[in-house]
């Protein structure tokens, strides 16, 4: 759940690195790629993965799951550590970043 809750947020943050990724991952989920630049696979991919969110009664993000804006700092502090991970990321990780995305994933519909 913690995965699912953030991808949409994340998505939208690395499509510019790769978005011909990001669009064929969006095709495979289901979404009708047919006519999307570059510039909408961040998009695409979040709304095909809110989609299947919402169709499986996933909660609305992070604040479906208890989460407030006051909870971001936290958030950001006890995930910045994971540096393993945050390493791996298609473009750089800083906290006001990983704040943003946080920011970003509280609410999508």
């Amino acid at each position: 759940m913690a995965v699912i809750l953030n991808a949409p947020s994340s998505f939208r943050f690395t499509a510019e690195v790769g978005p011909e990724r990001h669009l064929e991952g969006a095709r495979l989920l289901g979404a009708d790629t047919r006519g999307a630049g570059a510039t909408d696979a961040g998009e695409v991919l979040a709304g095909e993965l809110i989609r299947i969110m919402r169709a499986v009664g996933m909660p609305n993000g992070l604040s479906g799951v208890g989460y407030t804006d006051d909870d971001v700092a936290a958030l950001t502090e006890g995930a910045y550590p994971q540096q393993r991970l945050l390493q791996n990321a298609p473009r750089e990780m800083s906290k006001p970043v990983l704040a943003d995305l946080f920011r970003h994933a509280m609410r999508y519909w």
